[in-house]
């Protein structure tokens, strides 16, 4: 009977002292790994989040998404390391909707980092936050918006530099039309802009549309692209016969990359 009991306690339980042993396993691999290999990380402590991190000997470069409401203007940022803060770089694009992504590089930090070696310090993101703008919802108008300051903090070993920035320099806009020609009037035309970066689409890239006749209305002046890459965005109004170019810019200002595309109103 007791020989009968053991059996039993062991198939019953056998699963778990398993499963205990593989858990403690992975426990012990993880903290004996070497320090150039364990994962970099990045955090901030408000609303919105950092989605990747890369350290090299002079740089820091973070990938950053806007997870609030309302979009963000003239993001900056600034890193202490060493217990030394670095110097204030401007983060790309310079307008970034809710749910976009932007990039900041801090390409001259106060240390020299050595290779393979792991580092940490503090993270101060500032911008201004267009849901603190007088009557942004009605006047689309964020210029005026409140400098909000966001910190965090990260991990993360030195690598060699990939170059992930120049964002304008790396980054590329193809615009296409769904119809060349269009009558003029109250039929939407509708038009793609895709944010490529090589051949990899880029998601959650913010971006601005504006035409060069004002007759004509835009119904979003500002998306953001989907997994594809892409964002749609409408056209109409006006009167014909008229060129009308439609420009899709990265960001809201210039030195990011843009393009366009010419529909003809009859």
């Amino acid at each position: 009977m007791r020989a009968q009991s053991s059996v039993d306690f062991l198939v019953t339980y056998g699963w778990a002292l398993l499963l205990i042993a593989i858990v403690l396993a992975l426990l012990y691999s993880y903290i004996t790994l070497p320090a150039n290999i364990v994962p970099g990380s990045c955090n901030f402590y408000g609303s919105i989040s950092c989605s990747d991190i890369q350290l090299s000997a002079h740089a820091l470069t973070l990938y950053v998404l806007n997870s609030q409401s309302f979009p963000m203007n003239g993001p900056s940022l600034y890193v202490s390391i060493g217990g030394q803060n670095s110097v204030t770089s401007s983060c790309v694009p310079n307008f970034v909707l809710p749910g976009g992504e932007m990039a900041c590089t801090v390409n001259s930090l106060p240390i020299t980092t050595t290779l393979s070696s792991l580092y940490s310090g503090y993270l101060y993101l500032s911008a201004g936050y267009c849901g603190l703008a007088n009557n942004y919802a009605t006047t689309g108008n964020c210029v005026s918006a409140p400098s909000l300051t966001y910190s965090g903090s990260f991990s993360a070993h030195s690598e060699p530099q990939t170059n992930p920035i120049p964002y304008a320099a790396n980054y590329v806009i193809y615009v296409t039309v769904k119809n060349a020609s269009q009558s003029h009037g109250t039929m939407k035309d509708p038009f793609y802009a895709q944010v490529m970066m090589g051949n990899f689409p880029v998601v959650g890239a913010t971006l601005s549309f504006t035409s060069n006749n004002p007759a004509f209305y835009l119904q979003t002046s500002a998306t953001i692209t989907n997994v594809t890459g892409n964002s749609l965005s409408y056209i109409w109004g006006g009167g014909g016969p008229v060129n009308v170019m439609i420009t899709a810019t990265l960001g809201s200002t210039g030195g990011t990359p843009s393009n366009t595309a010419n529909i003809v109103f009859t």
